[in-house]
């Protein structure tokens, strides 16, 4: 048996002004609608790799039977009706995991349904309504880390009207 430990992702969240001046109302506000991308437990070992996908199911070197995998679950609200948004989120690296993201995007008129790690997604904005965001991705174990112990990694999201 592999010794493991914990792994939450945590997100930061920058908010990110427009290249052209907007209405005070047009400030978008970005809020977790579940308790947060998480991938359980993961092998110590450099190199070791955990997969989640878009329906939490996890692969690689995780433990499968943690009850508390999830994906990241975003909802971006307060954007400017029939408008273009560019939405990117970036997974990073603190040396000791990496993240690599990959996510969903729901609640657009138009624009790509699933984006790759830092890829800029043009949407259109329908009347008001929120956009859905479902972060999954892969995890990576850069250096080893001690059995145990509980180690975290974030990503960013960022909003701009271009």
């Amino acid at each position: 048996m592999r010794t493991r430990i914990f792994v939450v992702l945590l997100i930061a969240v920058p908010f990110e002004v427009a290249a052209r001046p907007l209405p005070l109302f047009a400030m978008q506000a970005i809020t977790p609608t579940a308790a947060g991308l998480n991938f359980g437990s993961i092998s110590p070992a450099s190199g070791s790799s955990c997969i989640i996908d878009i329906s939490s199911n996890v692969s690689g070197d995780c433990d499968l039977s943690d009850g508390n995998i999830m994906t990241g679950q975003l909802q971006i609200s307060s954007l400017l009706s029939n408008a273009s948004v560019q939405i990117q989120v970036t997974g990073t690296d603190n040396g000791q995991l990496s993240f690599i993201s990959t996510t969903g995007i729901s609640g657009a008129v138009s624009g790509p349904g699933t984006v790759s790690d830092d890829t800029p997604a043009l949407v259109t904005t329908d009347g008001g309504s929120p956009i859905d965001l479902i972060i999954y991705g892969q995890m990576n174990v850069v250096t080893d880390i001690s059995p145990g112990g509980s180690f975290s990694v974030s990503y960013n999201v960022s909003v701009t009207y271009p």
